[in-house]
């Protein structure tokens, strides 16, 4: 765990003539997000804001998988001539599962429901759990509810992303901003409750789980297109 200054085992290593202190730090998402639009440029490669959040939250804190990620989209970008979006991701197949889900969850919440229905199908064959994507969508609701809440309080944007759970960073707010608009405090509610109410469905009748899911994924989708 944390070493702080007054752990007698770090203040041994440090006063020793034959040892050494080395300091770790962790990696937060924005570091990583970070790392990998550095390496991008190095091959002469641009990605938009909307893009990179969406990797951001697929890779987390992986610098690994990062880096990895990194080396793919800059031979990919090598003369495209515009920078790296939302569907090269799509294209490309991002990470892993987790950016797949993150990738459909931001499909709902822009109100695209032909992409959201290209990627779960891509998804479910690829034996996603249609519970898991239940579940990321009403944490996203939740987070947005949380958000407007906060925002009613006066609270800056900076401060409000703190609070939130996974944390909003500061180059992480165009595209949560565009989130809040087109789903408004009341709509938050009103989808939460729905992706509740499917997850609940999928345990409690004998319809199919991944129907069940997509229904939910593509009526949201459809509701929130066009507003904001």
């Amino acid at each position: 765990g944390d070493l702080t200054p007054r752990s007698k085992l770090r203040a041994a290593f440090e006063g020793a003539k034959t040892a050494q202190a080395v300091f770790f730090y962790p990696d937060s998402e924005a570091d990583v997000a970070a790392l990998f639009e550095t390496r991008l440029k190095q091959d002469g490669v641009t990605i938009t804001p909307d893009a990179l959040d969406t990797l951001s939250a697929a890779i987390g804190t992986r610098r690994d998988l990062a880096l990895q990620e990194a080396e793919k989209f800059g031979l990919y970008g090598i003369g495209l001539n515009r920078p790296i979006e939302l569907d090269d991701l799509d294209a490309l197949g991002v990470g892993e599962s987790a950016s797949d889900v993150a990738a459909m969850v931001d499909a709902v919440f822009l109100g695209q429901p032909k992409r959201f229905d290209r990627l779960t199908g891509r998804f479910l064959e690829a034996g996603g759990a249609p519970i898991s994507l239940l579940r990321a969508l009403a944490m996203e609701a939740r987070r947005i509810l949380m958000a407007h809440s906060l925002s009613k309080e006066g609270l800056p944007e900076t401060a409000i992303g703190d609070r939130l759970k996974p944390r909003i960073y500061p180059n992480q707010w165009p595209a949560f901003r565009q989130r809040m608009m087109r789903a408004p405090g009341g709509m938050a509610a009103v989808l939460q409750n729905r992706f509740y109410e499917a997850e609940a469905a999928c345990k409690q009748t004998g319809m199919r789980a991944d129907l069940i899911a997509i229904e939910a994924g593509l009526s949201a989708a459809e509701r929130l297109q066009g507003r904001g």
